[in-house]
C-alpha cells in the first residue's frame, strides 16, 4: 500500500470543499427563501381572516391553499406581479387546467414539451375575467417537478368545493 503524502491530502481535501461549497450555499439560500414565501403566505392568509385547511407549495416561488370554512382560495406566485390572488369559491363558475404545449421529434422519438401548465378560472360574472392560476412556466424552468399531478390535484379539490353545498 502506497502512503498518502499529507500535501496532496490537503491539496485534495480544499479542492473538494471548494467544489461543494456553492451547492451547499445556494441550497441553504434556497430552503430560506422557501421558508420566508410559506411565512409570508400564511401570515397574509392570516391577515384575511383565513385559516388554510389545504395548502402547497412549489419551485420556491408557488403557493395555494384552500380555507374550507371561509370557502376562499388563496394563491400566491412570488414573481407575477398580480402577487397574491384571493377567491371566493362562491364567485367561481368552473375551473380546468389550461396545457401549452408543443410535440418534438418524429415517430418513436416524438415527445410532448409542455410550455405552460395553468388553472383557469371561469367566474360567475361574465364581465369580469377570471384568473390563471400559474403552476409551470417553460420559459423559467426547463422541467416539470411534478407540477403536472399537483395541477390536476388542485383542479379535484377546486371542484369538489364548488359540488358541495355551502356550509353553515
Amino acid at each position: 500500500m502506497t502512503p498518502i503524502e499529507p500535501v496532496s491530502l490537503g491539496i485534495s481535501l480544499m479542492a473538494i470543499i471548494a467544489f461543494i461549497t456553492p451547492f451547499v450555499y445556494h441550497s441553504k439560500k434556497r430552503k430560506r427563501l422557501e421558508l420566508i414565501l410559506r411565512q409570508q403566505f400564511f401570515r397574509e392568509a392570516q391577515e384575511y381572516g383565513l385559516q388554510l385547511h389545504q395548502y402547497d407549495f412549489w419551485r420556491g416561488q408557488y403557493a395555494i391553499g384552500l380555507d374550507e370554512t371561509n370557502r376562499t382560495l388563496l394563491y400566491a406566485n412570488s414573481s407575477s406581479p398580480l402577487g397574491l390572488v384571493q377567491l371566493q369559491i362562491g364567485d367561481i363558475k368552473d375551473v380546468y387546467l389550461l396545457k401549452s404545449s408543443r410535440f418534438k421529434g418524429r415517430g418513436r422519438e416524438r415527445e410532448e414539451i409542455i410550455d405552460r401548465l395553468e388553472i383557469q378560472v371561469v367566474l360567475w360574472n361574465p364581465e369580469t375575467v377570471g384568473p390563471r392560476l400559474l403552476f409551470f412556466d417553460g420559459e423559467r424552468h426547463s422541467d416539470l417537478l411534478g407540477e403536472g399531478p399537483l395541477a390536476k390535484k388542485w383542479v379535484q379539490i377546486i371542484n369538489a368545493q364548488l359540488a358541495c353545498p355551502i356550509k353553515n
